[in-house]
């Protein structure tokens, strides 16, 4: 759902250009991040981490919606080309 989001408030700051949908966009960024990244294969997890579950789904495969992580892909391109900050590129990379 994240990167749903964030691809929709994406979107909404080049409709209009108003700089409170990037700001949304980068703070959810940084929440899915600091729940979902997986550090150690990259990417991101369907969930947060959390004891009572036995593992973490993670894919990269599309069905009837693109998924996630592709989502992240698309997403941290289009950050890249609006603010020009070379960490999204390599984020993406």
């Amino acid at each position: 759902d994240y990167a749903y989001l964030i691809q929709g408030l994406l979107m909404l700051y080049r409709v209009n250009r108003e700089r409170e949908w990037l700001d949304a966009a980068s703070s959810l960024l940084g929440q899915m991040d600091g729940l979902m990244r997986d550090t150690e294969g990259g990417g991101y997890f369907y969930t947060q981490a959390r004891t009572d579950l036995l593992a973490r789904a993670k894919t990269a495969e599309d069905s009837a919606l693109p998924s996630p992580n592709a989502i992240m892909l698309h997403n941290f391109l289009d950050f890249y080309e609006l603010t020009g900050e070379r960490r999204y590129l390599d984020e993406a990379d």
